[in-house]
């Protein structure tokens, strides 16, 4: 994460999809969410990309809430756990999927997704 990155304008800036995951590794069951925010590559600031923000909090049985514009040149996205009565998407349940053949999802992602398939939120999507 940069110095200086997190403040209520701009939120948290992550330069890659590793440096996101290193944070949610450590702050995955304590954080209540956060707001990250992404650059657009005409900006020319290197930045996380949503597909692996979205990859990442997957793997983490996070969820991603609205995205805000913050300004021509980044978007924020507010991500979070996910709740107990979150449904999944059929966009997310395909992500998961994916993930999970590729052997990423975390043991705290593979417990939201046997949770959803248990209470019927897996195939709502």
């Amino acid at each position: 994460m940069r110095e200086n990155n997190v403040n209520m304008e701009r939120g948290s800036t992550f330069e890659s999809a590793p440096e996101f995951d290193t944070w949610l590794s450590e702050n995955y069951n304590k954080s209540k969410g956060i707001w990250v925010c992404f650059y657009k590559k005409s900006s020319g600031i290197v930045s996380i990309t949503e597909a692996d923000l979205i990859d990442t909090v997957l793997c983490y049985g996070w969820i991603t809430g609205p995205a805000k514009k913050g300004s021509d040149l980044y978007v924020l996205w507010w991500v979070c756990p996910r709740k107990d009565n979150s449904s999944w998407s059929k966009t997310n349940i395909k992500h998961a999927e994916r993930l999970i053949k590729e052997k990423r999802v975390k043991p705290s992602g593979m417990a939201e997704i046997l949770k959803a398939k248990v209470n019927g939120q897996w195939m709502q999507g």
